[in-house]
């Protein structure tokens, strides 16, 4: 398969699910790949444990993306996420700012290399954390990187879009 037929499919499955938010997490220093990848682990146990509990069937619906950084060796992680609230048993504190709270502390105690009080917020994108308008724009620029011959960007592994736990 060629890499614009599978950024274009990846693109396509991306925006067919319809999330609402885009969220983007960074590191303190410079990470591996690998370390990336062992914090967004620990990050969607945390976020599940924190929204959801220890013992829900219910889990983050998100697809996430291990994007290296255009000026380092590094990588940020970029994630499209479905609005978890109405999931929620508890809905009556259940709010936007809620939601930020949780993805942060979520991501604060992922790993000791995460930046929370930046999550980086740079000039050109001083949100880390937005609703998405444009489903088809975000699933291409989640992609992206496939055609600079990044294929394995999307994390398939700990793709969810079904919002229940998978088995371990």
């Amino acid at each position: 398969m060629n890499k614009e037929k599978l950024f274009n499919e990846t693109s396509n499955y991306v925006s067919q699910n319809n999330f609402d938010f885009f969220i983007t997490l960074h590191f303190k220093k410079e990470v591996t790949k690998q370390q990336a990848r062992n914090a967004l682990d620990q990050f969607l146990k945390n976020i599940n444990k924190q929204l959801f509990g220890y013992r829900s069937f219910k889990s983050l619906s998100q697809i996430s993306a291990i994007e290296k950084n255009r000026e380092s060796e590094s990588f940020h992680i970029h994630m499209v996420i479905k609005c978890p609230l109405s999931q929620l048993k508890k809905r009556e504190n259940a709010n936007y700012n809620y939601l930020k709270k949780c993805i942060k502390d979520s991501w604060g105690s992922a790993s000791k290399l995460t930046a929370t009080d930046e999550l980086n917020l740079s000039e050109k994108s001083p949100e880390w954390i937005k609703p998405i308008y444009d489903n088809v724009g975000i699933s291409s620029y989640i992609s992206k990187q496939i055609l600079n011959n990044h294929f394995d960007v999307i994390e398939w592994d700990k793709m969810n879009v079904t919002g229940k736990r998978k088995k371990d």
